[in-house]
């Protein structure tokens, strides 16, 4: 067969970045004898239940290799014309022993590799907290086990006669059927999305009817891809025909001159061209595992995607739901934001009417504010000439009090002499008195009337010295200052 057989598989970025590892595995076998070829994706959960789901992927896909090798050399030992006649003959219970050998193999690996790897005391550890505290609980019961190992299958085989695919969980199998058409030859599962993808751990695959779908059909494809969620899913689109059209189409160019020559292997060129195609998708959207494997025909030629007339007619109701959808969408949200916009200017009118009357109000105050300003500044000079005039008037009474204190100096050390003088005097008048009671003890009452008293020298000169002194103390005296 004309046939180039690849599988690759690589880290998604989200992985990298959270230090986990690879989960995905890809692989693919080429008969040496050239009559059949094998490729198998798996994909391990990324669960912390399945801590060994890496390992449970590598085992899924060295199951799968080995029970289609199988189910190849017996078609190929009975050598009768009618081999392929008998073999559809006994499809029903082709599938039913495929499906029970896959998932006897795949748990008799696990089996193995629980013997020679015991569950370590660091993976018990992980799920020691309260969300995995149970099912840790029911590992160490040796119960349940192969779930530590849960992956997705895909799996497809194909002959010159036959090919078949078997697919356990998401991811997709894709065929090209010819001149551009690409189908899934698989149903897809019915299982509830909420409880996530089937598993080979499963317990329900052997009696859930879409649990492990296997499909044998006749012929040979022009090619066929397996690829996990992490490039493709359930359903098959438009987008996901066109992604594999470019693929295929890139991986014959790169190796046009080698399949000239009869060789089908792959060349570095399109080894490279495999591994960039899966490393981009591993950092696209979730970041993902990415994994993919199949084969395709280097003779025939690759047609531009055909879609089938129902699929179109489907896309084109999907485009007008999806437009009316847009459009109902657009005008509730267009007239929503009207409505916020109107209310949003009335509010702007609001504010903008509020602005102003502040401004005018600030405007007022302002004036206000200047006249208070204007008033207090007119305080604060009248306040600064009263404390100078008040200075001043002080400045005159310190001088007027020191003038004074001098004078009363002079006047009470000229005043001195007239004072001994007048008290002499009023001794003698003492004297005199008392002596003249003395004589009206003696002599004939006589009445006041009766007397004239007279000024004596002393007094009329006396007298005379006040006045004076008053005379000249008045044109002494200094003129009063004026406020």
């Amino acid at each position: 067969m004309n046939h180039l057989v690849f599988s690759d598989y690589t880290i998604g970025q989200s992985h990298i970045k959270e230090g986990m590892n690879c989960e995905d595995h890809a692989e693919h076998y080429m008969d040496p004898k050239g009559r059949y070829e094998i490729m198998t994706v798996c994909d391990g959960h990324s669960d912390p239940k399945c801590f060994r789901s890496a390992k449970g992927a590598e085992l899924g896909c060295a199951a799968a290799v080995e029970i289609l090798k199988n189910l190849f050399e017996e078609y190929f030992s009975e050598d009768v014309p009618d081999a392929l006649e008998r073999f559809f003959a006994e499809k029903e219970e082709t599938v039913r022993r495929l499906r029970a050998a896959v998932l006897q193999e795949w748990n008799q690996k696990v089996r193995e590799d629980l013997r020679q790897n015991p569950i370590t005391a660091e993976e018990y550890a992980s799920l020691d907290r309260p969300p995995y505290r149970d099912t840790m609980h029911y590992y160490q019961s040796g119960k349940g086990l192969s779930h530590i190992y849960g992956a997705t299958f895909l799996a497809a085989g194909v002959c010159g006669e036959f090919h078949l695919a078997m697919h356990i969980g998401d991811g997709i199998i894709v065929r090209l059927d010819g001149d551009g058409v690409y189908t899934t030859p698989l149903e897809e599962d019915d299982r509830d999305e909420i409880k996530g993808p089937a598993s080979l751990c499963d317990s329900d695959l052997l009696h859930r009817e879409k649990g492990f779908r296997i499909g044998l059909f006749p012929g040979t494809p022009q090619a066929m891809f397996l690829t996990s969620d992490g490039i493709g899913d359930m359903p098959m689109t438009a987008g996901l025909r066109e992604t594999f059209y470019l693929f295929h189409k890139g991986l014959l160019e790169r190796g046009e001159e080698d399949c000239k020559t009869g060789n089908c292997r792959m060349n570095p060129e399109q080894s490279r061209w495999l591994n960039d195609f899966v490393s981009y998708y591993s950092k696209q959207g979730v970041q993902d595992d990415c994994s993919l494997a199949g084969f395709v025909d280097t003779v025939l030629p690759v047609a531009e995607v055909k879609l089938p007339r129902e699929e179109i007619e489907k896309m084109y109701q999907d485009l007008e739901q999806e437009r009316e959808t847009r459009k109902k969408r657009y005008e509730e949200t267009r007239e929503r934001l009207q409505k916020m916009q109107r209310m949003t200017q009335e509010e702007a009118s609001d504010l903008e009417k509020q602005i102003s009357d502040l401004k005018a109000a600030v405007a007022k105050l302002e004036e206000d504010l200047g006249m208070k300003q204007t008033t207090a500044e007119n305080i604060r000079k009248s306040v600064a000439a009263s404390e100078e005039d008040y200075a001043r008037a002080e400045a005159s009474y310190e001088r007027n009090k020191a003038y004074i204190d001098k004078k009363a100096v002079v006047l009470e050390n000229d005043s001195q002499p007239a004072a001994d003088q007048e008290q002499k005097q009023t001794d003698e008048k003492t004297e005199q008195t008392i002596s003249a009671a003395e004589t009206r003890e003696a002599e004939p009452e006589i009445t006041s009337r009766d007397r004239q008293p007279e000024d004596t020298e002393e007094k009329k000169n006396g007298k005379a010295q006040s006045e004076n002194g008053a005379e000249v103390a008045e044109a002494n005296a200094p003129e009063r200052s004026r406020e």
